[in-house]
């Protein structure tokens, strides 16, 4: 009998589809399920649309203040991901919406206490007071406030929030501070170019910024009266969690049902958002905007986020059947695979949630 096997029928028209029902259920005994080319989804487990990553858009909305902003018309144009800010001296939240950056990285409300001291000597300084208020309106204009602000969270902060006392930086780790200025490493997170992020740079620190050199001035001085006097001299943990993970991840050697097999791109696991084929040494894909598709993605293939996940069986160069398309290369077709070259197969459930990581030989 067929039970316990799985048979794969390929191909991509879909006169054929009743055609292969009778052969399934007819002469094989099985119960057929339809991918997208015959009205189905394959029967894929996957990421719903409804929890999909969403990619960050450029959104151009009339200024909050009433004074015009420097996009068209005057108006305020704000990327909604995460590390996106919005113009300096306004606030991301009357610009731009949180709802992109909780489905990007997930929030979770736990509220931690800064706790200064009443008498603390820094409040009566008022060049210090005035770099937290600086600090503060930096955090303020970029997506961090999603997560870390009392009135954009709808349950409370993640961690230490800005109205946390006219200190709220006490409240932040000293690993914390060090990803702020970029002595603890947080680039797995992913960033905007400056020039299209309205000044704000993440390439050297944690913390968008407008002021490098201000920003590390500001945390190396609260580092040093914490007792830590050289902050690029230390061993800092890395910032990222899963990110961090995935980015130093060695693949191995496919398994049986992994690679290219008779021509067909195959994985086990589910359905996938995202497939890619690249280089044998390429860097591992991560987060968007900038580490999405790294030097050596030869092929990409993936849907957007309001469509269905995908399924394995189809063949390198040719999208499957449905909503999936090629994003690498934008145009044409992809480089030719060389029989005997070894290359690597990477497959998401979506961002962040990998299925197949693994290298193989291609055999033609």
């Amino acid at each position: 009998g067929a039970e316990g096997y799985t048979l794969v029928f390929s191909g991509d028209d879909p006169a054929a589809c009743q055609a292969t029902v009778v052969g399934c259920e007819t002469f094989a005994g099985g119960t057929f399920t339809p991918a997208h080319v015959c009205g189905g989804d394959g029967g894929l487990s996957g990421v719903p649309s409804s929890e999909a990553f969403l990619f960050g858009e450029k959104v151009c909305t009339p200024p909050a203040d009433g004074v015009p902003g420097q996009g068209p018309d005057g108006t305020v144009c704000t990327w909604d991901g995460m590390q996106g800010c919005t113009e300096e001296g306004r606030r991301f939240i009357d610009q731009a919406s949180c709802a992109t950056p909780w489905r990007q990285r997930g929030y979770y409300p736990v509220p931690i206490a800064a706790n200064t001291p009443t008498d603390d000597p820094r409040l009566g300084d008022a060049a210090y007071m005035a770099e937290v208020r600086w600090v503060t309106a930096q955090v303020e204009a970029c997506s961090c406030t999603c997560c870390h602000s009392t009135e954009a969270t709808p349950n409370g902060p993640s961690l230490w929030f800005i109205e946390d006392g006219p200190i709220w930086t006490d409240a932040v780790s000293n690993n914390g501070l060090a990803m702020f200025a970029g002595f603890a490493p947080s680039e797995t997170f992913g960033a905007y170019p400056a020039a299209d992020n309205n000044g704000f740079s993440r390439d050297r620190t944690g913390l968008p910024t407008t002021d490098v050199e201000r920003l590390q001035r500001f945390v190396r001085s609260e580092l040093a009266r914490r007792g830590v006097d050289d902050p690029e001299g230390q061993s800092w943990r890395p910032f990222g969690g899963p990110l961090v993970t995935q980015d130093e991840f060695e693949p191995e050697l496919c398994g049986a049902s992994e690679g290219i097999i008779d021509g067909a791109i195959t994985w086990a696991g589910g359905g996938a958002r995202y497939v890619y084929v690249l280089e044998a040494d390429a860097a591992n894909p991560g987060a968007p905007p900038n580490r999405f598709q790294p030097e050596g993605t030869l092929w990409q293939v993936m849907v957007d986020p309001v469509d269905a996940p995908f399924g394995p069986g189809f063949v390198y160069g040719e999208p499957p059947a449905g909503a999936a398309f090629q994003a690498v290369p934008a145009a044409g077709p992809p480089p030719t695979l060389v029989p005997g070259n070894t290359y690597y197969l990477y497959v998401l459930a979506d961002i962040i949630r990998p299925l197949a990581r693994c290298l193989f030989v291609y055999e033609g």
